[in-house]
């Protein structure tokens, strides 16, 4: 393959600005797509699918969209501004059919129109459940509908007709199911708390990425793009990955556009130190915003910079928080020092103030304080920069 080929596929291979539409460039994600085929399959299940920003959300409703070719499927993303009629408005209107209708006289054809599928809410104003349910009982089909962003509904009636609306078809209508897609900690926290709808509803919770499923982004585009990399550097995308595809994606795009310019086959530590850089470049604004304001200081050098690179690499429990007790010792592994947790709780504690951007949040009770970021994400800067700065 050619410097010029190279070059013009690397954005579809490593895209981390866009959620991956293409099913060969998707890699990892087997269970939640099993999961989520098994609730299509199954009759009157719904499912509601949650996890951090960044994980692969909406690249998996993507896919979902072409890899089940048994079922028909209408993707949407809501935004704040909608209720509950626009958002089945513009769910119904990706949905159509042909009408036959028999012509008149003895040697008249037979006609087809294509009709979608919105054409047939009512001119009310508003509308709840019901209307919905008499629409789709109608068609035999079997449909998916998938509302990406959920959490972006501020109307806390839309997501009450949300919930009817499932619980309504889960009884009624079992060849139809919903999928809820959004950022949470859990289901409660994105549809709200209807207890009549757990029995209907598979909650499929969207980790962060493990070490082998990153490992896949970054094996298989390197394989697209003709290039070998170093093992070294191959352990470092991962680690300072984080969990995150985009961020993979971010660190393979630019380590590789390095080593195709200067028409290299084999990617060195060189070509991912330089690539560092960039991508600190082409992350998040709001990111480096509020790392800037942590780090930033009047009175000459602190500590918060590797107290946050502490705080990167502490171990967490499974709902990604840690303990002062974790920050200390991988801050005394950074330094050599031998703090103690009293010694750093200023710098903790400042993190979580807005006057330092909010990196971190309190979580758990006063007597078992623990911490995460308040933003995921910012776990992955926090490394690309602590490289940087070295």
């Amino acid at each position: 393959m050619t410097k010029e080929e190279k070059l013009k596929i690397l954005s579809s291979v490593f895209s981390p600005t866009a959620p991956v539409e293409d099913e060969s460039f998707f890699y990892g994600r087997l269970d939640q797509l099993r999961k989520l085929h098994n609730a299509i399959n199954e009759r009157g299940q719904h499912a509601v699918l949650y996890g951090d920003r960044g994980v692969g959300k909406t690249s998996l409703a993507n896919i979902a969209t072409k890899v089940y070719t048994d079922v028909i499927v209408s993707k949407i993303t809501c935004n704040r501004t909608e209720d509950f009629k626009s958002l089945w408005s513009k769910a119904f209107r990706k949905i159509t059919f042909t009408q036959s209708q028999a012509g008149l006289g003895f040697k008249a054809k037979d006609s087809t129109t294509t009709v979608q599928l919105d054409l047939f809410l009512p001119n009310e104003e508003s509308i709840d459940s019901t209307h919905i349910e008499s629409i789709l009982e109608k068609l035999d089909n079997k449909l998916l509908f998938i509302f990406d962003e959920f959490d972006s509904i501020q109307n806390e009636e839309t997501k009450v007709r949300m919930a009817d609306t499932i619980k309504a078809l889960s009884d009624n209508v079992p060849n139809v199911t919903i999928l809820i897609v959004g950022i949470a900690d859990s289901v409660i926290e994105l549809i709200g708390n209807h207890p009549s709808i757990e029995r209907c509803l598979l909650q499929i919770n969207m980790p962060r990425m493990s070490a082998v499923e990153v490992g896949e982004i970054v094996d298989n585009g390197m394989t697209r793009l003709e290039l070998i990399l170093d093992k070294k550097v191959r352990n470092k995308v991962v680690e300072y990955s984080a969990g995150f595809p985009s961020y993979a994606h971010l660190l393979c795009k630019y380590t590789s556009l390095n080593a195709i310019q200067q028409d290299k086959t084999t990617i060195e530590y060189p070509h991912f130190s330089h690539a560092v850089s960039t991508s600190i470049e082409n992350a998040n604004q709001s990111l480096r915003d509020a790392y800037q304001k942590a780090t930033i200081s009047s009175k000459g050098e602190t500590q918060f910079v590797v107290v946050i690179y502490a705080c990167a690499r502490a171990k967490s429990d499974e709902y990604n928080c840690f303990s002062s007790n974790e920050i200390v010792n991988e801050f005394n592994i950074q330094t050599g020092k031998k703090f103690k947790p009293q010694q750093l709780n200023y710098h903790i504690n400042e993190l979580c103030k807005p006057e330092r951007g909010e990196i971190l949040e309190k979580v758990g009770t006063p007597y078992k304080i623990k911490y995460k970021f308040k933003n995921p994400m910012m776990k992955a800067l926090v490394r690309l920069k602590f490289h940087d700065d070295r």
